[in-house]
């Protein structure tokens, strides 16, 4: 029988799933919303008539109403018209298609449409890279077949998907410690089931100090079908004495060296069919580097003093909050060693970019840090989330954790029901007191970030013009939200009068 652990993972998820398939099919499911955007009006009423009862379809004017309805939260999918502009290397999507799709595409299920059968493949697969979920040809003659099959399956698909975000946040909560329920933390749940199926997989736990690197690795040993009932041991490679490093991961036979009085068999031998988990390490000593590249290939190792070597079967989950690509680069670590490590990458976002989570886990830790102790139960006060999210915990969930305890030891016996402002630490004051006005102390980053380097590398442009692109939107965007107010648009990006007055005139946004 398996484990209550989502019997080891990936089996409940999947007879969940088929169940809920199943009975789909049994029973109609509420009929889902689409926001429709065609810049043809006469086409867009074709499609819309086309899909008949099994959709509530919305036509939007323009893109921006099409945001607007994604903002609310209301729809189970996005139908675009994918404009193509035409231009000396074949053509290219329309940017504001573009910049939509880097946008949402990441929350929503986002179908697109045109005739591509004579687009160039770079073409075809600019909406694919954006972050459209496929691209149907409009010029087929069973296009509307397909697009009512495709869209089905989609939104049948968004609503498996939520089901099952659904199962991971519990199940990672209530058995491994890992708070959160933002589309960041659902990636880390659904990677670490799958690296855990894989028993022979190396895996490189990316992300700053204080995300839950340790929680991970200790979630995907625990459901690894064949090495949960073996050892999960971990070594922090920054902890490592340079003189004994080698001692302690591969042991040392008796005599060895002066003071080795007893034989010692090492971690790797001690994690031996189960798990051995290398934390930060960036930090292993260039020398010892190659010893563990072998280790790694041969799966074998060799003992100080000894002579003849041991096979190992351990499975490597290594972690490290440094760049080892820049470490690499500047050959401070091993090129070989670190593609041996870097198989399956799973990223650990820091708190600052998933504030959705921040409630989450500070209620989490309030409960946790009150079981046993006598009284009513404190809650936080609306103003104290406020103010937790909008700080930056550069310490990300350990950081957190510490400032519920200090608060609960600052409240200490006193009256009322709630921890509130004047409960909280001095420091948390003095933080928001210097962040200017309505602007949060470090705002979440933006989804356009991410398509810079894109940017950089599909137009050519220098990373100067990147940034300059980027600048311009983001000016651009605030201006709208304030009415083009610019000393408010000034406020809420942290800037002067004068250098906004400037950066418009530059961009000619008057």
């Amino acid at each position: 029988m398996m484990s209550p652990c989502l019997s080891t993972g990936v089996e409940v998820l999947a007879e969940e799933r088929q169940e809920h398939t199943r009975t789909g099919r049994e029973q109609p499911a509420s009929v889902a919303e689409v926001v429709l955007f065609d810049p043809d009006a006469d086409r867009g009423i074709r499609i819309r008539d086309s899909l008949g009862g099994a959709f509530r379809v919305c036509r939007a004017k323009t893109l921006d109403d099409v945001a607007r309805h994604c903002h609310a939260g209301s729809p189970s999918l996005i139908l675009l018209s994918l404009g193509v502009a035409a231009g000396p290397d074949g053509g290219r999507v329309d940017a504001p298609v573009l910049d939509f799709l880097r946008t949402f595409g990441r929350h929503l299920p986002i179908l697109v449409y045109a005739d591509t059968s004579h687009l160039p493949i770079s073409v075809y697969c600019q909406p694919l890279a954006a972050g459209a979920r496929q691209v149907l040809n409009e010029g087929s003659p069973a296009f509307l077949d397909e697009l009512t099959e495709t869209m089905s399956r989609l939104v049948e698909d968004a609503r498996a998907h939520a089901r099952e975000q659904q199962q991971l946040g519990t199940l990672f909560s209530s058995h491994y410690g890992l708070f959160g329920c933002s589309a960041g933390m659902e990636d880390v749940y659904r990677r670490a089931i799958k690296a855990a199926h894989f028993s022979d997989l190396p895996v490189l736990l990316l992300g700053e100090t204080g995300t839950g690197k340790q929680r991970v690795a200790e979630a995907i040993h625990a459901l690894d079908p064949r090495r949960k009932d073996k050892p999960l041991v971990t070594i922090n490679c920054s902890a490592l004495s340079k003189t004994l490093a080698e001692s302690e991961l591969f042991g040392h036979s008796r005599g060895a060296f002066s003071g080795a009085a007893n034989e010692r068999k090492g971690l790797f031998r001690a994690a031996n069919g189960g798990t051995l988990m290398l934390d930060e390490i960036g930090e292993l000593d260039a020398e010892l580097q190659p010893k563990l590249l072998r280790v790694l290939q041969e799966r074998r190792l060799l003992p100080v003093g000894e002579d003849y070597e041991h096979p190992v079967d351990v499975r490597i989950i290594a972690a490290t909050h440094r760049s080892l690509e820049t470490m690499v680069a500047e050959g401070k670590f091993r090129e070989d060693l670190y593609q041996r490590l870097n198989v399956f990458r799973i990223h650990l976002p820091p708190l600052r970019a998933r504030r959705e989570d921040i409630g989450v886990q500070a209620r989490h830790f309030l409960a946790h840090y009150q079981e046993g102790q006598a009284g009513p139960a404190l809650e936080f006060g609306p103003r104290v989330l406020e103010a937790l999210c909008a700080l930056p915990w550069e310490g990300n969930t350990r950081q957190l954790e510490n400032f519920v305890r200090e608060a609960l030891a600052q409240k200490g016996s006193g009256g009322g029901t709630s921890l509130e402002m004047e409960d909280l630490p001095r420091w948390v004051f003095e933080r928001l007191a210097q962040a200017p006005p309505d602007v949060p102390v470090a705002a979440p980053a933006h989804p356009e970030v991410d398509f810079l380097l894109e940017r950089a590398c599909s137009d050519r442009l220098s990373f100067s013009q990147a940034i300059e692109d980027y600048e311009r939107r983001l000016l651009e965007r605030v201006l709208k939200l304030t009415g083009g107010n610019r000393t408010h648009a000034a406020t809420r990006l942290g800037l002067t009068p004068r250098t906004i007055f400037a950066k418009i005139k530059k961009y000619q946004l008057e």
